[in-house]
């Protein structure tokens, strides 16, 4: 019924109002579990807070990669990143379960649409890898 990779549109929606699908799925994937927009800046973007069930890796940045430009800064065993892509910036730190995205206000679905994507990706790729340990 689940492989790993699988994410919550996957499901049909029979399956999606089941409460064990759901629990399965986010047990065993990386999700969104919280969007939460903190501020509206003056010239129309808003400041989002994405927060994830689990911790931002260098797996995840290298997926980052592949849908826009990274910036990296080491400290420590901790890498602090920015991502941009078109008007969109993304924040965060590895080993943190929180991202922190300006965009404009128009394109906040497009954001969240491209958020969605990095995960299902990374995910993908993480199956892809302990599939083949």
């Amino acid at each position: 019924m689940f492989c790993p990779g699988m994410s919550y549109s996957d499901f049909s929606p029979h399956q999606k109002k089941n409460k064990s699908v759901i629990d399965i799925i986010q047990a065993h994937t990386m999700h969104i579990i919280n969007r939460t927009i903190s501020d509206r800046c003056i010239d129309g973007a808003v400041s989002c807070e994405y927060s994830f069930s689990e911790p931002v890796d260098d797996s995840f940045l290298e997926v980052l990669q592949v849908f826009g430009t990274v910036t990296k800064r080491n400290l420590g065993s901790l890498v602090l990143f920015t991502c941009v892509k078109e008007q969109m910036k993304l924040k965060g730190m590895t080993g943190d379960t929180l991202i922190l995205g300006t965009v404009p206000k128009a394109d906040l679905e497009s954001a969240d649409r491209f958020i969605e994507d990095v995960v299902r990706l990374y995910m993908h790729r993480k199956a892809d890898l302990e599939g083949r340990i």
